[in-house]
């Protein structure tokens, strides 16, 4: 098939299309015609208002929190304490066996 003939069936089919278009539109029930609706503008709250809202949901929410028992909470903490104790050495020790490897290399290198 040539372009002609290509491009003459596609206008048949948007113009059927259109149509049909044209045909259901015709059918929806059209809008009142009269003052368009005016939108309701809500001011912005006092900040005060605004701030106090905020730390009441807060309150709330750390209501809902299911909080641990002392008991755990001093497990917790020593645990953590403990791991970070280990590191503080672990780091240390390292910092110092490389300054003392620095120390020696340069000593050998006149």
């Amino acid at each position: 098939m040539g372009k002609r003939k290509i491009s003459r069936r596609l206008r048949k089919l948007e113009t059927k299309e259109a149509k049909e278009k044209a045909k259901v539109k015709s059918y929806k029930k059209k809008p009142k015609k009269g003052k368009p609706r005016k939108r309701k503008i809500e001011k912005k709250k006092p900040i005060w208002e605004r701030v106090t809202k905020y730390f009441k949901n807060v309150w709330l929410e750390l209501k809902k929190v299911s909080w641990p028992s002392r008991s755990s909470l001093i497990s917790y903490t020593l645990t953590t304490l403990t791991t970070i104790l280990i590191f503080v050495l672990f780091i240390g020790i390292c910092d110092f066996l490389f300054t003392q490897l620095i120390i020696f290399l340069q000593k050998i290198k006149p």
